[in-house]
């Protein structure tokens, strides 16, 4: 493999990022992580710092009294040790959530490689085959113009040109439907990649040829 072939597969692998089975597992695995964090925060101590003002009185006249108001200020510290085994269960849980979105985002990507290799490795049979009927096509032209001047100097029967026509008309039509075939098969490779390119990316004519 080439570089320009290496550059052209890392190019679509970046691409199918797009693609919403990705964006969604991708989601899924950024969640289960998050989770994780969560369960391991949950083992250390929470130490909360508050505070309380208030009034004793019980004579309205007391309130502007400083003697009968009172404060307090302090931490408070949760212990979540004496929860038992549930939060070394949810640990255990979290991990395993981890695990398994880790592995449906390998799935979900390695499946996308593949519908793009696929669309890619049809795209580049059918634009050489389209190439191929061009030149062809081409040919045939020739071989018209020649059995048409060739039936102009009495060299050639009218039934000879007749013939070229038939052979150059099949291969015209032959090209047409091959580039119809591709243009199709670009469509192909556009969903596999989640909608085409990224702008001022490398065009993915530019791409698939290489």
């Amino acid at each position: 493999m080439t570089a320009r072939h290496t550059a052209s597969r890392a190019s679509s692998t970046s691409s199918a990022r797009r693609r919403p089975d990705i964006r969604r597992a991708e989601a899924s695995l950024h969640a289960a992580a998050a989770n994780g964090g969560v369960a391991v925060a949950q083992f250390y101590p929470d130490i909360k710092l508050s505070g309380e003002v208030g009034t004793r009185a019980t004579n309205p006249h007391d309130l502007a009294h400083w003697a009968s108001l009172f404060w307090s200020w302090g931490p408070s510290v949760s212990l979540p040790v004496f929860q038992g085994g549930a939060l070394v269960a949810n640990r255990r849980l979290s991990k395993l959530q981890q695990v398994q979105a880790a592995l449906d985002y390998r799935e979900t990507v390695l499946v996308a490689l593949r519908d793009v290799n696929n669309a890619l490795a049809v795209y580049r049979t059918d634009e050489a085959r389209t190439a191929s009927l061009d030149a062809s096509a081409t040919a045939q032209q020739h071989a018209l113009d020649l059995a048409r001047d060739s039936y102009r100097k009495g060299l050639a029967s009218f039934i000879d040109v007749l013939d070229a026509a038939r052979d150059t008309s099949k291969a015209q039509r032959d090209a047409q439907q091959a580039q119809l075939q591709v243009c199709t098969d670009l469509v192909s490779l556009y969903k596999a990649l989640g909608g085409g390119w990224e702008a001022g990316g490398a065009p993915l004519s530019q791409a698939t040829t290489r």
